[in-house]
């Protein structure tokens, strides 16, 4: 599995993480299901419920980003008013998709009976689910600039060809 996953690109790296938080916290929260508030009679299946809306949107609007950033550098010609729209969309959708979430998670949690007492999803684990992103992205693109960085630079001579000692040559000066 782990050289499966070094060969995936950075932004697969970043998607195969936030899958696997989501799915991690999901099975944490999995016992929440079986409880609720005996005042309120509120569920606390809304919780890891809400989790997973937000983690399933947190994923699509990654995913969203993903695709159009690879269909506009994939652009062989510099045709503006295409990429330009591109580039709208993607962040048109990501925040309609975060907007749509948030929107019905919050008429669950603070007005459920807008939905009949529907009220499946949890909004603050909602917003919880969005979250991971920005910490999975910012990881794994410093990691991966650090691994370019320490790669050698320059002519790209190999180890057993570089000079093994220089304190001969400073003692002949």
């Amino acid at each position: 599995m782990a050289k499966w996953f070094v060969k995936l690109s950075t932004n697969k790296k970043a998607l195969f993480i936030m899958v696997a938080i989501a799915l991690i916290v999901f099975v944490f929260l999995v016992p929440l299901f079986f409880f609720h508030n005996a005042e309120t009679n509120y569920p606390y299946g809304a919780y890891p419920l809400g989790w997973l809306l937000g983690s399933v949107a947190e994923i699509l609007a990654y995913y969203s980003l993903m695709y159009m950033s690879d269909s506009l550098f994939a652009q062989k010609d510099p045709n503006r008013p295409v990429t330009s729209l591109l580039a709208i969309g993607s962040a048109g959708i990501r925040i309609l998709i975060y907007a749509i979430v948030l929107v019905i998670s919050g008429i669950c949690t603070f007005k459920s009976e807008w939905f009949g007492g529907f009220n499946a999803f949890n909004f603050y684990a909602t917003a919880a689910g969005l979250l991971p992103m920005l910490v999975v992205i910012f990881l794994t693109q410093f990691f991966a600039l650090k691994q370019t960085s320490s790669a050698p630079q320059g002519s790209g001579v190999a180890k057993n060809d570089a000079p093994k000692d220089n304190s001969s040559q400073d003692e002949k000066k």
